[in-house]
């Protein structure tokens, strides 16, 4: 092997390159700088966890919080500015804000450091399953997503997200007590109105031959 070697660096033409090192014999002598292009290939994409949520039911209609963090997946070449909404905003709210949406902003500097917020579950005051026929339990629990409903940035990678995809999806459980249809014989009784759905504490009134 020739020698013997000293090692350059290239110099840089953009504001995210690269660097490569090379061996060159020292009796060689350059008299201008080798230059480079490099092409970022990381994916841009946008990443929510739970921190301190209950697994498959992270918020309640009985108030239920839950803990959340957003974080970009590479680094972008400009400010990326998101914000969040709810593909069904009468499951939960951005919370303690009580608000439907919410906006983080990345730089170029701090793009990799995750940003914390928290969702509360919402209330619709309505009964959502009954205890029989299909039915695993009394109460429902309802998916929703979390969605960007816009993305700002002269990052095109970044801008071309799409707004209409859940980056992750959640759950709201329901809070409506339990109800029972009554039933005779293994099939449901033609009851109108709200007869056919009893409270529990009702059902030891009833008796049937």
């Amino acid at each position: 092997m020739m020698g013997p070697w000293t090692l350059i660096s290239l110099s840089r033409l953009q504001s995210k390159p690269s660097y490569g090192i090379f061996d060159v014999p020292s009796d060689k002598i350059f008299t201008s700088n080798l230059s480079g292009i490099a092409y970022d290939d990381d994916d841009a994409g946008i990443t929510i966890s739970t921190l301190d949520c209950v697994d498959g039911e992270e918020v309640s209609e009985f108030g239920r919080e839950c803990d959340l963090q957003i974080v970009l997946d590479s680094e972008s070449t400009s400010e990326v500015i998101i914000e969040l909404g709810f593909n069904d905003s009468s499951e939960a709210i951005f919370f303690p804000m009580n608000s439907t949406s919410n906006e983080f902003a990345f730089s170029t500097s701090n793009w990799s450091t995750p940003r914390n917020f928290s969702l509360k579950g919402l209330d619709d005051y309505e009964y959502e399953r009954s205890l029989f026929g299909d039915e695993e339990n009394s109460y429902k629990i309802t998916p929703f997503g979390i969605v960007p409903s816009s993305i700002s940035s002269s990052d095109s990678v970044y801008s071309a997200i799409s707004s209409s995809s859940s980056i992750i999806t959640l759950h709201n459980l329901d809070n409506e007590p339990f109800v029972f249809s009554i039933k005779q014989g293994g099939s449901f009784l033609p009851l109108a109105g709200e007869i056919q759905q009893m409270n529990l504490g009702m059902l030891s009134l009833l008796s049937w031959n």
